[in-house]
């Protein structure tokens, strides 16, 4: 009977570490509704929310891809920057629409490939590998637009869209990425690559061709994020997405994803971890917390997440 007992004490623990992220969101609406006497959601505030977690989200799903295998990607903003610059400066150039989404598709996917090329196939670090990109994606940013502060692209998008539109955008693809992360060999082939690098080629897993693809999951989300960022924004400049690649970190790890990637990696803590991270940063602001304070909450939450999540899953790890 005790045996029993605490089998079932177990299982109970297990599903409120699962439920942790969720249940974590929730706790945050409320304490922000509470202090904010109700302006955190109110209509306006709610709206403002929907559009800011879609980029965080957006950017999150790809993100999780490269996570999963053990890689931590560094030079999301700057992709997403340097795509956004390239794309509105070929659109504006040709007064094309249609040009400016072209490029946006075809320097995300470049990116994608010379990623994978450098850490997959000559064997460069990865973390080396996209902290160096991201500086330099960020700087080639500021180069294209050269004295141009802010470049618009207003007349190419008209008068913008509702969000309806994107959230279809964010739904569509997050379904794709589900189908391929959680009931694909290539899903499986990503956790058991993160959870072990030795038993992916003991199985047979051909490891370049995985990254390759983890890292083109990751250009589609770049992609859809600047695509994004152009049609609501309608204008870029050199600190368009600054912040948005260390959001998608922090997202990542509230949503309850472990840091080395493996078999507990999960799609789902990219659009949780969004939703935390958004309403963590409107709350803040909502309630007057000044922005550098606002980046120190930030920043200890995130620490204190890492602690928790890898005090209880390093012990599982298996040998590297």
């Amino acid at each position: 009977m005790e045996k029993k007992k605490e089998i079932q004490f177990k299982f109970d623990v297990r599903w409120l570490l699962k439920a942790a992220p969720s249940i974590g969101l929730v706790l945050l609406v409320l304490f922000f509704a509470i202090m904010s006497d109700g302006r955190s959601v109110s209509t306006v505030n709610l709206k403002i929310l929907m559009n800011q977690v879609i980029f965080t989200a957006l950017i999150s799903i790809g993100g999780i891809f490269a996570f999963s295998m053990g890689a931590i990607d560094m030079s999301m903003s700057g992709s997403v920057c340097c795509v956004a610059i390239a794309a509105a400066l070929a659109g504006v150039a040709t007064n094309s629409l249609w040009i400016m989404l072209f490029v946006c598709v075809i320097t995300s996917l470049t990116l994608g490939v010379l990623k994978a090329v450098l850490e997959a196939y000559l064997q460069v670090p990865v973390f080396m590998v996209t902290i160096v990109l991201g500086m330099a994606l960020s700087s080639l940013g500021n180069v294209l637009l050269g004295t141009q502060s802010n470049l618009s692209v207003a007349p190419l998008v008209g008068s913008g869209q509702k969000t309806s539109l994107y959230i279809v955008i964010l739904a569509v693809f997050y379904l794709f990425a589900m189908f391929l992360f959680n009931y694909t060999k290539f899903g499986k082939s990503l956790r058991i690559l993160g959870g072990n690098p030795a038993t992916a080629q003991q199985v047979g897993i051909r490891i370049r061709n995985v990254k390759l693809k983890a890292y083109l999951m990751g250009a589609a989300s770049i992609c859809l994020t600047a695509i994004v960022i152009l049609l609501r924004s309608k204008s870029v400049n050199s600190s368009t997405a600054s912040s948005l690649g260390m959001d998608m970190m922090v997202a990542i790890v509230l949503g309850g994803m472990p840091l080395s990637g493996g078999a507990k990696s999960k799609i789902a803590a990219s659009l949780i971890g969004a939703a935390i991270i958004t309403v963590l940063n409107n709350g803040l602001m909502v309630i007057g917390v000044d922005s550098g304070m606002i980046q120190l909450v930030r920043g200890v939450l995130f620490l204190i997440v890492v602690f928790i999540t890898g005090f209880s899953y390093r012990t599982n790890l298996l040998t590297r």
